[in-house]
């Protein structure tokens, strides 16, 4: 049976967002002498759509101010990448074994100005045969049949933090394994399995693995 494992990014396989967000958005805030980002807002923000994230931040709709947020916001990624992004051996472990199983790959709601030079950061590319980031109109409920399609997967598993995730596996109708979000940790309750670290996330998915397989 060909089968695929889906991943959310954000919160999902990096675990840093909060603090990557906060850098980000703190300093484009202020260059645009705009009203300081909260906590509240940081939570708010992981797993939107930047365009979710600009309004959200910026207080605003007018397009002109969001595309201005847009620039000052990618502006400073190349930095905090730099400067604190690195690969994480457990993701790693995780990803090397489920790959001998399935194929993988992400469904993230992250710009690809964002999404790609992440996952360049965190040498992740080599393990995903699919990267699907947001595309305008297409949400990840309609993401999945077109990633399992491109997969030739006859079934599939989606992994995420967020109460999206969840829903969008359901409407897919394939199981979910949940990761607790910190800001947000309810969202997963109903997820097939729920874990808190990326051990507890491997062996989820291979029970799950093996019980379609039987």
């Amino acid at each position: 049976m060909n089968q695929a494992i889906l991943f959310d990014f954000d919160g999902t396989l990096f675990q840093g967002t909060p603090e990557l967000n906060t850098w980000c958005f703190k300093g484009a805030l202020e260059s645009m002498r705009l009203p300081p980002v909260t906590q509240d807002m940081i939570d708010q923000s992981i797993g939107l759509t930047f365009r979710q994230i600009s309004i959200l931040m910026t207080r605003t709709e007018d397009e002109e101010v969001l595309a201005h947020f847009k620039t000052e916001t990618f502006r400073a990624l190349p930095e905090y990448v730099e400067r604190y992004i690195r690969p994480d051996p457990d993701v790693h472990a995780m990803l090397a074994e489920l790959k001998k199983h399935a194929r993988l790959a992400i469904c993230s709601n992250a710009a690809p100005e964002y999404l790609l030079p992440m996952l360049e950061a965190l040498k992740l590319f080599p393990f995903f045969d699919e990267i699907w980031y947001h595309t305008p109109g297409r949400t990840k409920a309609i993401a999945i049949p077109l990633l399992m399609k491109e997969l030739q997967a006859e079934c599939a598993i989606f992994v995420g933090d967020r109460l999206e995730d969840v829903l969008s596996a359901r409407e897919a109708g394939i199981p979910v394994v949940g990761i607790r979000n910190r800001a947000y940790p309810e969202e997963t309750d109903t997820a097939d399995a729920v874990v808190i670290n990326h051990s507890q996330m491997l062996e989820a998915i291979l029970r799950l693995l093996n019980h379609k397989e039987e």
